[in-house]
């Protein structure tokens, strides 16, 4: 069986963008500025990190809701303008700021105002507009959560994100798929489209197989910048602006970068056999300072969220240096400051790093006599109890030119 190496498809993408670009009017002001960094450099470093070195303060939310909603297994969170969209599978609902429920957006049918899947949620900004993805449609809700329009689409997408008066969706990336992702017009019209470089591989599975991580989230924003990584896209993250894509993160995996003849779409059986060797960055966030990467094996050891299955690695881009987070605490991000479990970021927002904890979580944290929490957490904490929704934990980002980290 011949081996695809990794570099080749690095290659590829890179020719395949340059091909790209010469079919499409340039913005001069986005200029390619390639950052690598080095997987296996990373992994072989362990280094403790406190809440207190990235961040000003932190913040627990508990969201308010009605006796029949409950929120859990939240998926995606937005931040618009003083209020928060909350995407779970139950539905997309509006908080304030403070924590407040608004309402419910949207309704799930199959009528002219009514969506069968959530599979993204964002914002327009410029025209205050709540943006929903469904299957093959995007439909629209003004701020207050009134339905707009629906827009139909003529292919099946997973995700979305805007980004400078266009849409940016994703594919699943197998070798079916055209398009690893596409950007749209308002009208859902097609206006540019990135090449999938797995497409037209022949499978060895009689059927339909593939495998993804629960941790993959294909966009993510920092600022004014929106970046993308899908399964096709491997080791490269894009960085888009308005319609153009282009190279700005190579994650060079080494020897735990998976050949693509061991994926679950091209061989269920090599993928059974192999994957547990490999390893795949599912999501990253950035601040000034760091890349912050949840590193996942590609085929799980155990369940749950565990050493031999997940690394949380900080990359320095000052000190152009990694390393695994993890010290006496245990993984991720020691939270000095209220005393609580450790943090890891699932979002970001100019100002914030976000994630969600469930109360059962902290209630089993505070049984372990070395964990004291703070008079303030603990106040909160014994407000809640089982009925409480899933928390939201902020941290409130330390904006910063230099570095004040200890090297």
């Amino acid at each position: 069986m011949r081996t695809i190496d990794s570099n080749i498809i690095y290659t590829l993408l890179i020719i395949t963008f340059l091909l790209s670009s010469a079919c499409t009017k340039h913005n001069s002001k986005l200029k390619l500025k390639l950052n690598t960094i080095h997987f296996e450099e990373c992994i072989k470093k362990e280094q403790g990190m406190k809440i207190s070195e990235i961040a000003e303060s932190i913040e627990y939310l508990e969201l308010k809701t009605p006796h029949d909603i409950v929120i859990s297994r939240i998926l995606n969170i937005v931040l618009g303008d003083g209020f928060w969209l909350i995407h779970t599978r139950q539905g997309i609902y509006k908080f304030t700021r403070t924590g407040e429920f608004v309402k419910q957006i949207g309704r799930q049918g199959q009528g002219p105002d009514e969506y069968l899947y959530i599979l993204g949620i964002d914002i327009n900004p410029t025209r205050k507009e709540i943006i929903h993805a469904d299957t093959q449609h995007i439909l629209y809700y003004d701020y207050n959560g009134n339905f707009l329009r629906k827009v139909k689409i003529n292919d099946y997408f997973f995700n979305i994100v805007f980004s400078d008066s266009v849409l940016w969706t994703c594919n699943l990336c197998m070798h079916i798929d055209k398009y690893m992702a596409c950007a749209l017009n308002l009208t859902g019209d097609t206006v540019t489209a990135v090449p999938n470089p797995n497409y037209g591989i022949e499978s060895l599975n009689e059927g339909f197989s593939f495998a993804t991580s629960s941790e993959l989230r294909e966009f993510s924003k920092y600022k004014e910048n929106v970046y993308m990584k899908t399964r096709s896209s491997r080791d490269t993250v894009y960085q888009l602006s308005g319609t153009q894509w282009i190279p700005y993160l190579y994650l060079d995996m080494g020897k735990y970068q998976m050949p693509i003849e061991y994926e679950a779409w091209y061989s269920e059986d090599a993928y059974n056999k192999n994957a547990i060797n490999y390893w795949n960055i599912p999501r990253l966030e950035e601040d000034d300072r760091y890349f912050f990467f949840t590193a996942v094996r590609q085929k799980y050891i155990q369940k749950g969220e565990n050493e031999n299955d997940c690394k949380f690695i900080i990359y320095d881009k000052k000190a152009k240096e990694g390393f695994v987070v993890k010290d006496e605490n245990g993984m991720k991000i020691t939270d000095d400051i209220l005393g609580g479990p450790n943090f890891w970021p699932r979002w970001s927002t100019d100002n914030f790093y976000i994630t969600t904890m469930e109360w059962s979580d902290l209630e089993q944290w505070t049984k372990e006599e070395k964990h004291i929490l703070s008079p303030t957490l603990q106040e909160q904490f014994e407000t809640w109890g089982e009925d409480t929704n899933q928390l939201i934990v902020l941290l409130s980002l330390i904006h910063i030119s230099e570095p004040t980290r200890r090297s």
